[in-house]
């Protein structure tokens, strides 16, 4: 055995990733962009795929009748965007019964456009009996 290494003073074993050295010339940015060859490629998580949104309805095609009423079974949609008022109105009228008369389709809720007129001109004779 030799002086060196059993006192330690021998070289450590050399680097297997050396700093680049910089020499003024602009060398070491060269160096950083290499790639080592004892790297290995660090797996790639995919992209996330962006929240799933619902979808919006598009505007209601309207066909309409005399009265400005679709030809075809209403929406609540439709009876708010008709009595200008919001949605929630609409479900509440519902709840009370004191709506436009409503009925289901399954788990839909649809109006009868005849009986929404009829509900109509009831509320305009209430008015004028009332005056």
């Amino acid at each position: 055995m030799t002086d060196a290494c059993v006192t330690g003073d021998a070289d450590p074993e050399p680097l297997r990733h050396p700093k680049p050295q910089v020499n003024g010339s602009g060398d070491a940015d060269d160096a950083m962009t290499q790639k080592s060859p004892l790297r290995t490629a660090q797996p790639t998580t995919p992209a996330k795929a962006p929240p799933r949104r619902h979808r919006m309805r598009p505007p209601p095609v309207i066909d309409t009748l005399r009265n400005g009423i679709p030809d075809r079974y209403l929406t609540p949609e439709d009876i708010a965007a008709i009595f200008e008022v919001p949605k929630e109105t609409v479900y509440q009228w519902r709840k009370k019964r004191v709506g436009p008369p409503g009925f289901r389709i399954g788990k839909h809720v649809r109006y009868d456009p005849a009986e929404v007129l009829t509900y109509v001109a009831e509320r305009k004779n209430a008015d004028r009996d009332a005056a």
